[in-house]
């Protein structure tokens, strides 16, 4: 368990990111609340279909990691980032999350259980708490680099 006496380094209340495209705004996140701690990382993807941003929140700061078309385009963006990150760091495990479909999170699970060799990681279901804004589909990937 992470220690109970964390230094909280953001916290973000009703996110909300628009990118403006010839065809109009899209919104790519709505109504996104996010605690984060020192050492924590806290990664976003939208749904299936489309270009998905693929955010990090790291130390405070969140950043655009990456682009993908699709959700699989964006599950492999995020593995990538997970790398460039320095990896997962086990003592802490992982959190696998989803919106509505569950199934969504076999991607990820195999590349945690085959590639990073973890097991037992968390799945939970997004709550209001969170207020996923991509609705069906929206997966996610929360863990704690190594220091």
């Amino acid at each position: 368990m992470p220690d109970t006496k964390r230094e909280q380094v953001l916290s973000v209340r009703d996110l909300d990111i628009t990118f403006k495209t010839t065809a109009g705004p899209v919104h790519a996140i709505r109504g996104v609340n996010i605690d984060l701690y020192k050492g924590e990382t806290v990664a976003l993807v939208g749904g299936a279909l489309g270009v998905k941003p693929v955010l990090s929140v790291v130390d405070g700061q969140i950043k655009l990691a990456d682009t993908a078309r699709g959700r699989p385009g964006a599950f492999v963006a995020m593995f990538k980032n997970i790398e460039k990150m320095g990896g997962v760091d086990p003592r802490y495990g992982y959190v696998l999350l989803y919106s509505d479909e569950k199934g969504v999170l076999a991607p990820l699970h195999h590349y945690m259980h085959e590639n990073l060799h973890m097991t037992g990681g968390h799945v939970a279901r997004l709550g209001p708490v969170i207020a996923s804004h991509a609705g069906p589909g929206c997966a996610g990937l929360v863990f704690v680099t190594k220091e």
